[in-house]
């Protein structure tokens, strides 16, 4: 054990039984060996540095007083001092007092959540939620090399590189796809949640981003974000096909005939359908409050063969069924079909280029280096990765690693009498799109929530703190939404010595749209008659009906959160624009045919070329964008 790990191990234990007092001593035991494991996994070294330095002067008397205005440790306080300290940082003027303190709460919500070794079991029993943990869920193939010689290397095999394998794999051209992350074979059980997340999503499902907080979610397994997407399905939306002309200056491209015949054959081939969609209970009183304020709610289409979704609920961890239509069940399957390699555990390093032209890939193999000659690249590694092979392969470009679009997302849970298993069905079954272009073009999306634990008790941390007991008792009772905010500000992915960096922050505008949201869902559970509700604010605002805290007083106290980092807890599932599409240099990265400019033979076909977000989901957005990039490039070579 390091002597950081011991130093500030009792404090970590105080927390846990301050802040989840059903944990036993063996429990917060086990918790305590997971805690280094998971600080490890964290990928921003920086970030970890200061929660490190934070913890450890919260050891000493100077670092309480600093932060907590107590001349005592913490590990001397009592659990209901301790609940008051946290709850005023929350709300403090002082940035680095909130972010301190959410940080805090997150590493603990995460801790709880993510250890896959009984800690929590007893947790989850008393509040009826299913568990299967320390069985293995998944079982994964191992791909060696075979010495072959790579013609067309396919870099990530999610929404974007699946696809274009499987196109590029029709024509004349030998296809290799190179996946950094495992495969997945056989899953015996899908509600291993803590497993899911280190074994199937980037950075163990612990990337955030710099200046917001933002917790980053994307695959990182053989068919990338599709193996674990919750099976929404949207079109890309003709006016979204429009802005994106418009920010590319391109010209009869996204709004094309073409284009259009890609997002029929994406939705044809992984089979987009509205009759496999069933809402689950967790959604009936968000259509029905929905519906109450005069907000229109329509049914989602998935991308799934014989399943309604009725019976698991558990799409974000595998489809342990294989009736998700991912792309590796699909496109990848076509490639393979077509003799096309798989390499997964094969990391991309860098691209070596020489006069304009990729040579050869630095591939990273078991820890150990190679140089694979190649004759085209198509990068597809997402747009959290996809700049910073091109940054570390010395490829420049003034826009490479701008325009991060995030879709923010910030929650809303409410309590009913009848219960709710907010777990079971579709991950996601009914939406609202009315304020899909609520001002400028920008606006959101409010959709259903499947409150996993992992998913929700880091946005809702203080949840525990306020309800205790309560809550845990009551957890089959509650029901949960999403805010998806269309953002018009962005962020920037960027690479240093210690690995990939994030960053991201609101501007007005969304800020602006994502209360409008978080409001809207709120009078919405109200209509619907909810005992409580609560928002995943900084600290976690939360209105009971029979309080005396009046229910417009409650949203007025939503609506003057300020646009301050820290005040709202946001997560990601969609990340976007990071390489964008440009009609030349001086517009964005890559042509109108996905070709990076000033490079003859590499091309970029996922969601980093999108020019401006989505506004929705963007699986199915991802992979027409690809099909349609791949068909060109299949037709010109």
């Amino acid at each position: 054990m390091s002597i950081y790990i011991k130093y500030t191990s009792p404090l970590i234990k105080h927390l846990l039984n301050s802040f989840y007092p059903t944990l036993t001593k063996k429990e917060i035991s086990s918790l305590i060996t997971y805690y280094p494991k998971l600080i490890n996994q964290v990928p921003d070294k920086n970030e970890i540095v200061q929660l490190k330095a934070l913890l450890i002067l919260l050891n000493l008397r100077v670092g309480n007083l600093i932060f907590f205005n107590s001349f005592k440790k913490i590990t001397g306080l009592s659990r209901n001092r301790i609940e008051v300290i946290f709850k005023k940082n929350l709300e403090s003027k002082i940035m680095l007092k909130r972010k301190a303190t959410f940080n805090i709460l997150s590493l603990l919500g995460i801790l709880v959540t993510r250890e896959n070794n009984h800690a929590t079991e007893k947790l989850w029993k008393s509040m009826n939620y299913p568990q299967n943990i320390n069985v293995s869920a998944y079982s994964y193939k191992k791909n060696e090399f075979n010495g072959e010689e790579i013609d067309v290397a396919v870099i990530g095999s999610g929404a974007g590189g699946g696809v274009a394998a499987g196109v590029i794999s029709e024509s004349s051209r030998k296809v290799s796809i190179f996946e950094k992350s495992k495969e997945m074979v056989e899953a015996k059980s899908s509600v291993s949640e803590g497993e899911a997340y280190s074994q199937l999503y980037e950075a163990s499902g612990l990337a955030q981003a710099r200046g917001s907080g933002a917790l980053l979610l994307a695959g990182s397994t053989l068919g990338g974000g599709t193996t674990i997407n919750w099976t929404t399905s949207f079109e890309p939306p003709p006016l979204i096909r429009k802005e994106w002309e418009k920010i590319s200056k391109t010209s009869n491209t996204f709004t094309s005939n073409e284009f259009s015949q890609s997002i029929k054959e994406v939705m044809d081939r992984i089979n987009v359908n509205l009759s496999s969609n069933k809402t689950p209970r967790k959604e009936m009183k968000l259509k029905e409050g929905l519906e109450l304020i005069d907000i229109e709610t329509k049914e989602m289409a998935r991308n799934v063969k014989g399943c309604d979704g009725a019976e698991c609920g558990f799409c974000g961890f595998g489809c342990i069924n294989e009736k998700k239509q991912s792309t590796k069940e699909t496109w990848i399957k076509d490639a393979q079909k077509n003799g096309a390699n798989i390499y997964s555990e094969f990391e991309i390093d860098s691209i070596n280029i020489e006069k304009g032209r990729a040579r050869s890939l630095n591939v990273v193999i078991k820890n150990q280096k190679k140089i694979l000659p190649i004759n085209d690249v198509i990068l597809a590694a997402g747009a959290l990765n996809t700049p910073n092979i091109l940054r570390k392969s010395g490829y420049r470009n003034k826009h490479l690693g701008n325009n991060l679009k995030l879709h923010p997302v910030s929650g809303v849970i409410a309590e009913f009498d009848e219960v709710q298993n907010p777990w079971m069905g579709s991950m996601q079954g009914i939406y609202s799109d009315q304020f899909l272009y609520r001002k400028e073009n920008y606006g959101y999306i409010i959709e259903g929530l499947p409150l996993h634990p992992g998913l929700f008790v880091p946005f809702f941390s203080s949840i525990f703190e306020i309800e205790k007991n309560k809550f845990l008792d009551s957890y089959p009772n509650w029901s949960g939404a999403i805010v998806l905010t269309s953002d018009s500000g962005g962020g920037k992915v960027r690479y240093n010595q210690k690995g990939p960096v994030w960053h991201y922050k609101l501007n007005k505008l969304d800020n602006e749209n994502l209360l409008h949201g978080l409001i809207s869902v709120c009078r919405a559970y109200e209509a619907a008659g909810a005992k409580k509700i609560a928002i995943s604010s900084c600290p976690n605002y939360l209105w009971t009906r029979n309080s005396n805290e009046s229910f417009e007083k409650f949203l007025g106290k939503i609506e003057s959160i300020k646009n301050q980092p820290y005040r709202l807890a946001i997560g990601s599932a969609h990340q976007m624009g990071s390489a964008k599409i440009g009609v030349d240099e001086k517009n964005g990265v890559c042509d109108e045919n996905g070709k990076v400019h000033g490079l003859d033979n590499v091309y970029v076909m996922d969601s980093s070329t999108f020019p401006r977000c989505s506004g929705v989901n963007p699986m199915v957005s991802i992979q027409a964008m690809s099909h349609y990039l791949s068909t060109k490039f299949v037709n010109s070579n």
